[in-house]
């Protein structure tokens, strides 16, 4: 609990400082002024991908050898909570404080939604499969994160925000399921999901779930 008080408040003080220097206060301006000179603003289409490597990972290696304590439909329901809880929170964010973005292009740079997912996926692998596959997924969130801000899309305490919300999504909704399972009678023996990875051949892709009551 101390460790999510300690998320709430350093999200509050981020996002009111940034409100009030905005459109960048020192520490973001000196970082954006190093970031610029790697000369990479403009190309910022790797992120867009791996900001989701860390989410997939945690659902995708629990059908590895039976890793993680939990089943699939339990990281379904994880990963479901913490991504529409993660979403609400960055939409929010950024329509309240309306920061510009480093490159001027609109005023949704605060906070970063790439570092928000990226960050929530590493939390979730940390808490189901321990800290060494949490320190790498953390590696590639850091990575988005960095991408954001040599890419010129957003100020150093964007992606800070971010990866708070992140985070405190992760925490919460991991902390919700035991209420949740309880809630939906889902501790009861007999329920299962399957889940069947599928490709027609022709450039589509999917995945079908089966929940077994």
């Amino acid at each position: 609990m101390r460790r999510v008080l300690l998320i709430i408040i350093s999200l509050t003080a981020l996002t009111l400082s940034a409100r009030a220097q905005d459109p960048g206060n020192a520490f973001d301006r000196g970082l954006q002024k190093s970031a610029l000179k790697l000369g990479m603003a403009g190309d910022y289409e790797i992120e867009d991908w791996i900001q989701y490597l860390p989410a997939a990972t945690y659902f995708g290696l629990g059908f590895v050898n039976s890793m993680g304590e939990h089943s699939t439909l339990e990281r379904a329901m994880v990963l479901g909570i913490s991504w529409v809880g993660m979403a609400a929170v960055v939409a929010g964010t950024k329509y309240v404080v309306h920061r510009e973005r480093p490159d001027g292009s609109n005023f949704k740079s605060m906070p970063s939604g790439h570092a928000s997912r990226s960050f929530m996926g590493a939390e979730l692998i940390r808490l189901e499969y321990g800290p060494w596959w949490g320190l790498g997924a953390y590696t590639v969130a850091t990575g988005t994160a960095a991408l954001r801000v040599c890419h010129n899309r957003h100020w150093g305490t964007d992606v800070l925000v971010g990866a708070g919300i992140g985070v405190l999504s992760a925490e919460i909704a991991w902390w919700l399921l035991p209420l949740e399972k309880k809630t939906l009678g889902l501790q009861r023996a007999g329920k299962s999901l399957a889940a069947t990875p599928w490709y027609d051949g022709m450039g589509s892709f999917g995945c079908s779930l089966a929940l077994v009551f």
